[in-house]
C-alpha cells in the first residue's frame, strides 16, 4: 500500500485482518485433514457403510460390515464411489 491507500488504512482493521487470515488457515487445514481421513477410510462395497473391520484377526483379508452383514475380501477406499453405493442401497431399502 502506498499513497492514499496508506493514509486511509486504519490500524484498528489490522487485528480483524489477522483473525480472518488465521480463520482461513484453520479451515484449510481442517479440509485437508478431512480429505486425508476420507482417503484412509474403508467402505463396505455392498452398502457403502464405514462400519467395517476384519472378520477375524488372523484372517485380515476377510472384511465384515456390521450394517449389512457383508463378509468378503473386497473393500472400498474411494469415498465418492462409496457415496454412490450408499445412495443406491438406500433407494433399494425404500422400495417395497
Amino acid at each position: 500500500m502506498c499513497g492514499i491507500e496508506a493514509e486511509q488504512f486504519a490500524f484498528s482493521e489490522l487485528g480483524e485482518l489477522w483473525k480472518q487470515k488465521w480463520s482461513l488457515r484453520k479451515s484449510l487445514k481442517k479440509a485437508e485433514e478431512n480429505e486425508r481421513q476420507l482417503r484412509t477410510m474403508k467402505f463396505c462395497p455392498k452398502c457403502g457403510s464405514t462400519d467395517v473391520d476384519f472378520s477375524v484377526f488372523y484372517r485380515p483379508s476377510i472384511w465384515k460390515c456390521h450394517k449389512c452383514d457383508y463378509e468378503g475380501p473386497f473393500i472400498l477406499e474411494d469415498g465418492n464411489v462409496a457415496e454412490e453405493i450408499r445412495k443406491k442401497h438406500e433407494r433399494k431399502r425404500q422400495l417395497p
